[in-house]
């Protein structure tokens, strides 16, 4: 479900959803979870996804996702 999302999803959507749980402190550990899942099994498995193009763009919408992620997170910690 995650990878459908990640290849179906516009990078705009994807800042907007992922960065939801950004700011919000309580939800840290789901933060940590997602990113932990996405590099480590997403990524990995990218290349398996089908051709080349579709394991890069899969790549760079887990970037964007991560990101959006991390976009609050760090005025948190501030």
């Amino acid at each position: 479900m995650l990878i459908k999302l990640l290849k179906e999803t516009e990078p705009e959507d994807l800042t907007s959803i992922f960065g939801k749980i950004s700011g919000i402190s309580k939800l840290g550990m789901l933060r940590e979870g997602l990113k932990l899942f996405i590099s480590h099994f997403v990524l990995k498995n990218a290349q398996s996804q089908g051709p080349a193009e579709q394991a890069a763009l899969l790549s760079e919408r887990a970037q964007v996702a991560t990101s959006a992620m991390e976009a609050k997170e760090a005025k948190l910690k501030l």
